[in-house]
């Protein structure tokens, strides 16, 4: 009977050579799609087919037998494809039967079983696994003892060559898939930076984005209840760290609420910061984490934490605003003032910058160049460099023979040149 079907040229000899083909598809198809689903994907596809969802997921649990399955499937129907069309052709073409066949299947396994069908469960990814994962239970099934054995095998394979698990998604990797989001358009530029903050928050030390030393507003601790309001509102602070003899020695964190609070009762009014309960100031090594700080921050339920070098010297302070920052970009609080600009065009002949500003921003402003220093040199150390010492309040510096620059403030105790008045002359 099955030879007669084979010698006889009826239409159902090709509707079998056909439903082959159709199987081939299918499983190249099944390969694309269930590959590409992330449990995020899945997790989105339609409430209502949950049954299906459910299969999609047991089977994406176990992603070597899920692949044993589909490749043991698509082998077995392109071989038994391959061999019916060479026994059908050969009761025609005789001892040209094998060329014919081999040059006629591979391009149409090629184009109807590999590319065509990848290329539909690529873009249609979940629809296409909602209906091939019953055929692959079937399959699942009817092999079963089979994809038992080469999973099995396989899985010696891997342990012998060192790999146990099929490797997760490495950060470089999803730092690409945002960036290719945000090109695409599915990302706003907010929250690509919100993600790549998240990724580089594990790797970030504290020191890059502490508060540094000579910008710290702190009180000495013989201060008053009435000198420390006065500090804090001045310098627009909710909390001043509290210092014993020198900075260095920071002994406690005292907020503005509580001072405050104390203020309703002019008797506290000249109590000093030694007789009031101060929070604890918590100590950082400098190469700390920032995730590792936040952390212990957020377990101790503290606010802000000093930052010490190798040698017991203070460098700079971290809040838990600032680490949140690193996160999600500027935060505000009732006490923030919003920053002044770094450079103010008072005329066309006159700026005035902050110290740390670069030279080649004021070049710009002004279109002239300063020779003998890099664009990103600042301008307190272009000051610092021309008169090999800490210069005075309202002193000039001659810049260039037609550009001037007139200190404006400076730090009393750490000289530290804070804002500059750039002038034509």
């Amino acid at each position: 009977m099955f030879v007669n079907l084979i010698m006889d040229p009826e239409p159902s000899s090709l509707l079998i050579l056909l439903l082959l083909l159709a199987l081939s598809a299918v499983f190249s198809g099944a390969e694309t799609a269930l590959v590409s689903l992330t449990p995020a994907k899945i997790k989105a596809m339609h409430p209502k087919k949950r049954h299906s969802v459910r299969l999609i997921q047991r089977l994406k649990e176990r992603p070597q037998k899920m692949l044993t399955t589909i490749l043991l499937g698509n082998n077995v129907v392109n071989i038994a494809a391959t061999s019916y069309a060479t026994v059908l052709a050969d009761a025609y073409f005789a001892n040209n039967a094998i060329t014919i066949v081999t040059a006629v299947m591979t391009g149409t396994i090629l184009i109807f079983g590999e590319i065509l069908p990848k290329a539909i469960a690529n873009r249609y990814a979940a629809s296409f696994a909602r209906v091939v994962i019953y055929i692959l239970l079937v399959v699942e099934t009817i092999f079963f003892p089979l994809i038992w054995v080469l999973e099995k095998f396989i899985s010696t394979l891997l342990r012998i060559f060192g790999s146990t698990n099929i490797q997760a998604v490495t950060e470089d990797e999803l730092i690409a898939m945002v960036n290719i989001g945000a090109a695409e358009g599915s990302l706003d530029k907010h929250e690509q930076e919100l993600i790549e903050n998240v990724l580089d928050f594990d790797d970030t030390e504290v020191d890059a984005i502490m508060t540094p030393r000579v910008k710290i507003d702190a009180i000495e601790v013989n201060k008053t209840v009435k000198q420390a309001i006065e500090i804090a509102l001045e310098k627009g602070r909710s909390r001043l760290p509290v210092y014993d003899e020198q900075i260095d020695n920071i002994v406690g964190v005292i907020s503005v609420r509580y001072l405050l609070e104390l203020q309703s009762d002019a008797a506290n009014l000249g109590k000093t910061m030694k007789e009031l309960t101060l929070t604890p100031a918590m100590k950082s090594p400098i190469t700390r984490k920032i995730n590792s700080l936040f952390n212990e921050l957020r377990s101790k339920h503290l606010h802000m934490a000093f930052v010490y070098d190798e040698h017991g010297g203070l460098e700079g302070l971290v809040t838990m605003e600032d680490v949140l920052e690193e996160l999600v970009g500027e935060i505000l609080d009732e006490y923030d003032k919003e920053e002044e600009a770094e450079l103010v065009q008072v005329d066309n002949n006159t700026i005035m910058v902050n110290g740390d500003v670069p030279i080649k921003m004021i070049e710009d402003a002004l279109q002239l160049e300063i020779e003998g220093y890099e664009d990103n040199d600042q301008i307190a150390w272009v000051i610092l460099d021309i008169l090999n010492r800490y210069p005075n309040k309202g002193e000039k510096v001659q810049l260039t023979p037609n550009l001037q620059a007139v200190i404006e403030h400076i730090t009393k105790v750490k000289k530290v040149i804070e804002k500059v008045k750039i002038q034509r002359v």
